[in-house]
């Protein structure tokens, strides 16, 4: 009922004193990402990585140390700084 109120009140008015409600004004948003804006690079330098992904966790420094410089995605090393990379363990 409102709404057609509203409608015949809009379609009778006169053009120069229309003005549009409220609840019709949209804001235009810019959602392009910011320009110069450089992302990380989250990727497996080895073929072998997810196969050894055991080894993301190892407590022993050097191959740890190893893992993170070489399998970064598959150890999820990186997906701190951008979520939306990693792997996706459903499919391991």
């Amino acid at each position: 009922m409102f709404l057609c109120c509203a409608l015949i009140l809009l379609l009778t008015s006169p053009i120069n004193s229309l003005s549009v409600p409220v609840f019709l004004r949209t804001e235009s948003v810019d959602l392009a990402e910011p320009r110069n804006v450089q992302r990380p690079i989250c990727i497996d330098n080895l073929p072998t990585c997810r196969r050894n992904r055991k080894f993301c966790s190892s407590g022993h420094e050097g191959t740890r140390h190893f893992m993170m410089e070489n399998c970064q995605k598959t150890c999820r090393f990186c997906s701190s700084l951008n979520p939306s990379i990693g792997p996706d363990f459903q499919s391991i």
